[in-house]
């Protein structure tokens, strides 16, 4: 025998080895897992992973879903008058397919309404900035039940009323509509899921609005035709009629000739910013009101061809498309509901000069006429009808049945004797 080490490795020390490297490995993987499923819980995310499945895809312990069944929420008609949209969806609780069950103690839905200012009382104060109110909650348990693998549905139902806002969004503030759904099990584990509602209004078609403007102190006069309801996307006719632009008693007939419209659409936003309890004191029980004026949108035309000159009635007939850019994110009009307030007006602006009707000479200074007109701005229709018209009620709105029928004495006559039978000896 030789006095050097032998090259052959002990088979002993490498199993040893080898199972030491399998209890670190499967250590770290513990802490990963455990790791992963914290960071999911404190992070309000609906799905937790606790394994891995047997394909390598990600094992679901509990997911929580808000599934809506209901079309676009829409609120037909004025606020004074209009009958609400209804609401209906699903809370799906889903259990994973690596769990065999789950016991919940806690399922609740949430239903409210937030109101947010970008001008608050106090600045770094959360709850002076955003406002929640609470429209409607579900409890759909109230006891502790057993979910098993699979999808678990809880069905609800919500009337909104006609005088709430639409949501909007505006440089001062925005109105939104928010789910808020909350789960949590016997182990302590909280599942949850948001989803957001955007609601609008729309205003069918009506009769079109005429105004009328004077000039003094001048005779001339002014009628405007303008829709009843315009859309924030499209274009819209916008008529005018001047009378009075030709100086009969001027022996040489001088006429009012238009050189070039402007027009332009503004949006007014009103908006309240009430304290919240705790800084009440400071704002010594006092709301801010904060108003905003912008320019949607603009347009000017230079163009005399398109102005008609009636010499028999003495008026000057113009017409002109407006519109709204859909990309300045102009917002619809809202009441003042909830301590907001949008509304919109069209700014007319001619630009005319006398001139001599025979020789067509600049015989004056340029004169500016200026109109202001409200408008009113909402969603379109379509062919959309209130919820009350056009889909059954829910089963706690349905009135009580009709009448039952009450048996009648029929007369009937007989060749021999007159009788009477009742219904029973008649059938």
């Amino acid at each position: 025998m030789s006095g050097k080490p032998s090259s052959v490795p002990d088979t002993k020390k490498v199993r040893l080895g080898k199972f030491y490297l399998y209890l670190a490995f499967r250590h770290v993987l513990k802490l990963r897992t455990a790791y992963k499923e914290e960071l999911c819980q404190s992070s309000g995310i609906d799905t937790c992973s606790t394994g891995h499945l047997g394909n390598g895809r990600m094992c679901e312990t509990a997911k929580l879903t808000v599934m809506v069944e209901s079309p676009p929420l829409i609120f037909h008609g004025e606020p004074t008058n209009s009958m609400g949209a209804l609401f209906s969806g699903i809370l799906r609780f889903t259990v994973g397919e690596c769990t065999s069950s789950i016991e919940i103690v806690k399922l609740k839905l949430t239903l409210g309404i937030n109101v947010t200012t970008t001008k608050p009382v106090v600045k770094a104060c959360p709850s002076c900035v955003s406002q929640i109110e609470e429209l409607q909650n579900w409890n759909f348990i109230t006891r502790p039940m057993y979910l098993t693998s699979g999808h678990h549905e809880f069905p609800f139902s919500y009337l909104f009323p006609g005088q709430l806002p639409a949501s909007c969004n505006s440089p001062l503030g925005d109105i939104r509509y928010i789910l808020f759904a909350q789960a949590e099990d016997i182990v302590g584990r909280s599942y949850s899921s948001t989803l957001p509602l955007h609601i609008k209004r729309a205003l069918p078609p009506g009769n079109e609005i005429s105004l009328f403007y004077t000039f003094p102190p001048t005779n001339l006069t002014s009628h405007i035709v303008v829709p009843s309801v315009v859309h924030p996307m499209g274009s819209f006719p916008v008529r005018v009629t001047l009378r009075g632009v030709l100086d009969k008693e001027n022996p040489n007939q001088n006429r009012l000739y238009i050189q070039s419209i402007k027009w332009q659409i503004k949006e007014h936003v009103k908006i309240v910013s009430h304290p919240c309890s705790k800084h009440a004191s400071k704002a010594r029980g006092k709301s801010v009101i904060h108003q905003d004026t912008r320019t949607i949108a603009s347009s000017k035309e230079k163009s005399g061809s398109r102005y008609k000159f009636d010499l028999i009635n003495n008026e000057t007939r113009l017409q002109f498309e407006a519109g709204i850019d859909y990309n300045n994110g102009s917002v619809c009009d809202i009441l003042n509901t909830k301590g907001v307030e949008v509304k919109h007006s069209l700014i007319i602006e001619l630009i005319a000069e006398d001139r001599n009707t025979w020789i067509a000479a600049r015989s004056g200074a340029s004169v500016v006429l200026r109109m202001c007109s409200g408008l009113r701005i909402f969603e379109r229709s379509g062919l959309g009808i209130s919820w009350d018209k056009e889909v059954p009620p829910i089963y706690t709105d349905v009135p009580p049945g009709p009448p039952g029928y009450i048996a009648m004495e029929i007369p009937v006559r007989r060749q021999d004797t007159p009788s009477r039978l009742t219904s029973s000896e008649y059938a």
